[in-house]
């Protein structure tokens, strides 16, 4: 029943676009607004979940053009993804079910998934809950990361170490960013208290050009832990 609507619906909609003269049919969707199946509700809509592949698999009968918004990573007190990064791509877009699948070793427990789901305050009302997921998704994805260093799947390690090397140009810097975050206690840099950071990428004096490399070494650990939520986010 279902099939023979949307052939229907598709048919109409060629016939349409002949008479406006237009070959195209777009559906604009920003990845946040995709729903969620219904015990899969984390509070934030990815077009890399279930319920995200079934929105696609059926515009894909109607649209011939799906454009999503931008992908970046967005910060802990905007959620616009107008004002976020250009390279790193949004860890909310991991879709944590997948994590907990064997074709992922299981790096999330299913427990963790269900709490998560369990305390969504805007539980299936198809409603984002930002401030929510934000924080719990990283924790989370802390989860995953200590079991994927356990799994033992060379094929995955190997993409994620040539990943890293092929972009290292964006990534170090994507990351050592976040580092700088996590000192500040902020992650959107005009609101951080030392100049020199803001200015890291572009001193504006020798002195601050010397403190750049110190403020590396520094933030060393933080920026490892926070290369490998930008390698998985982009993976």
């Amino acid at each position: 029943m279902v099939c023979n609507s949307l052939n229907k619906d598709s048919g109409v909609i060629k016939e349409a676009l002949k008479v406006l003269d237009k070959k195209n049919l777009a559906l604009i969707i920003h990845s946040n607004s995709f729903p969620s199946l219904i015990n899969e509700d984390t509070g934030f809509g990815n077009a890399n979940s279930n319920g995200g592949k079934k929105v696609i698999d059926f515009a894909s009968g109607l649209f011939n053009v799906i454009q999503l918004g931008p992908a970046g990573k967005t910060k802990s007190c905007d959620s616009s993804p107008y004002t976020s990064t250009i390279f790193s791509n949004n860890p909310l877009f991991i879709d944590l079910k997948q994590l907990t699948t064997t074709e992922w070793g299981n790096i999330l427990s299913e427990k963790t998934f269900k709490e998560i789901v369990s305390n969504n305050p805007n539980k299936n009302k198809g409603k984002t809950a930002y401030s929510y997921i934000y924080y719990v998704q990283q924790k989370a994805l802390k989860e995953a990361w200590e079991n994927f260093k356990k799994w033992d799947n060379d094929g995955i390690k190997k993409e994620l170490e040539t990943y890293k090397r092929e972009n290292s140009f964006w990534l170090e810097k994507d990351a050592l960013y976040e580092a700088l975050s996590i000192e500040n206690n902020n992650d959107y840099w005009p609101l951080w208290q030392s100049d020199s950071d803001k200015n890291l990428f572009n001193p504006k004096s020798i002195e601050e050009q010397l403190a750049c490399g110190e403020r590396i070494k520094k933030s060393k650990q933080n920026i490892l832990m926070k290369l490998i939520f930008t390698v998985f986010a982009n993976l």
